[in-house]
């Protein structure tokens, strides 16, 4: 990625079943270029708990648009496989979205309505 020069406008990982190591590592690649993506798609994946951290490391890479419906494992898995942000996993994306985030930075955390923004 880092030997990557042109801009890198829409990145789509949706759909891909990626746990929280396997996003970890493609967002390694993203950390170490120089310029920022414009919109990340992540929703759907197996993310654990673990991964709202991985998400939170590269808020500071993106600069308009991230969306991540269902991106988290429902270990439960009563009904659906995928789950939205919990309340604590909200909190703690909120305060790195505020303290890394793009001014213009747009969260999509679960849907069209589910929009979360620097405060």
């Amino acid at each position: 990625m880092q030997h990557v020069t042109k801009d890198i406008d829409d990145v789509n990982i949706k759909y891909c079943d990626l746990t929280t190591q396997q996003l970890k590592l493609i967002f390694s690649g993203f950390r170490i270029r120089e310029k920022k993506i414009g919109s990340l798609h992540i929703d759907n994946n197996a993310l654990e708990t673990a991964g709202v951290r991985v998400i939170c490391d590269i808020l500071e890479k993106v600069e308009r648009f991230l969306t991540m419906g269902d991106c988290f494992k429902d270990e439960s898995a009563s009904r659906s496989r995928y789950r939205n942000l919990n309340e604590e996993e909200r909190i703690i994306l909120q305060q790195a979205l505020n303290n890394a985030g793009s001014e213009n930075l747009i969260l999509s955390v679960g849907g069209k309505k589910d929009i979360m923004r620097k405060s």
